[in-house]
């Protein structure tokens, strides 16, 4: 594994040498297991916050909530199965991380 990164401190020149020495794949990278090595970073999408929980952003609608981040792939073990997946979703405690104050379960019908 290399040099550890910040999971925010990641410039756009940082991914591009992460992608230009095979540590990262661009976003919809073809993957072929047993051809494709297993790269040390990963791009995901997280809501980020401080060394004390507290989200490190301002009103989530406006400043964006979510950031794209590069986070470590650990090697997969005996009894582990390493995913490779091109999807994303929304769900109650993404929604609860910005927008702490909504109750989702008060709009259901």
């Amino acid at each position: 594994m290399n040099e550890e990164l910040p999971l925010t401190d990641v410039t756009d020149e940082k991914k591009r040498e992460l992608i230009e020495s095979g540590d990262l794949l661009e976003h919809d990278a073809p993957f072929q297991p047993g051809e494709t090595p297993i790269p040390d970073y990963q791009l995901a999408w997280a809501v980020t916050g401080d060394e004390d929980g507290n989200p490190d952003h301002g009103e989530p609608f406006e400043d964006g909530a979510e950031k794209e981040v590069v986070i470590s792939v650990e090697e997969p073990g005996p009894n582990d199965a390493l995913l490779y997946m091109l999807t994303s979703e929304v769900n109650y405690n993404d929604a609860w991380a910005i927008t702490p104050c909504v109750d989702l379960r008060a709009t259901r019908p």
